[in-house]
């Protein structure tokens, strides 16, 4: 019994002066020690958020009138979805844009209700305001609409629509076509004849020599595109 207290003895004497030991390093060390328990205080860490680019912005082609014809306007929109290039093409013409000798036909608030595709069609609803376009003014603004979705340099969903129905406020309306005359439905071979030429660009007052050059290299694209399509 008496080596058992010794023993205890000696082993407690040791795990003070360990203790002490301890205390004295950490005093030494500049850690302060608390009289009660305390939480465990998180790791804090700094944060940077960079502001990055949309990664679906994109460039694609607007069709606008150049006199009495259409040609192709290169600009930057939200994305290629078909709804996104429609209601682009229905906002004003872009501050950029207006050095330009181009105009819209399509009637100013019109808007997009709808835009649906079925294999190779689209149906387009559009507002009442459209409505109040007749003659060439109606065919001219028809025409935008379908060259303008269907650019094959749009988006995907463009390269697939071949034809295009509209309809204003739920109504469908006939197609005034300049080579099947009205149908329900028109493509971009119904408007061929509408497409500006390379002499009416080249004509045009433009004071920028790049952008005369942006947009005769985008008609010849779709003059090119036009001539596999529908044949010359």
């Amino acid at each position: 019994m008496r080596l058992r207290t010794k023993r205890r003895a000696r082993i407690s004497t040791a795990i003070i002066s360990a203790c002490t030991l301890t205390v004295m390093l950490m005093s030494s060390c500049g850690i302060s020690l608390d009289k009660s328990p305390r939480a465990i205080q998180p790791a804090t860490s700094t944060t940077t958020t960079i502001d990055m680019p949309s990664i679906n912005a994109a460039v694609s082609n607007l069709y606008f009138v150049l006199d009495e014809s259409l040609i192709p306007v290169p600009t930057k929109v939200p994305d290629r979805a078909t709804s996104t290039l429609i209601s682009e093409l229905l906002k004003p013409i872009p501050k950029s844009d207006e050095q330009l000798p181009i105009r819209s036909a399509i009637p100013t608030g019109t808007k997009l209700l709808s835009a649906t595709t079925r294999g190779t069609l689209l149906t387009i609803d559009l507002s009442e305001e459209f409505d109040n376009l007749v003659g060439l003014s109606r065919q001219r603004a028809l025409s935008q609409i379908v060259f303008t979705v269907t650019d094959i340099g749009a988006s995907s969903e463009a390269t697939s629509v071949r034809e295009v129905k509209f309809q204003i406020a739920g109504e469908d309306i006939q197609v005034a076509s300049p080579v099947r005359g009205d149908v329900p439905s028109a493509g971009v071979c119904d408007f061929k004849g509408l497409l500006a030429t390379k002499d009416q660009l080249t004509d045009a007052t433009i004071p920028d020599d790049e952008t005369r050059q942006e947009l005769i290299d985008a008609l010849d694209d779709r003059r090119t595109s036009l001539d596999r399509i529908c044949g010359k």
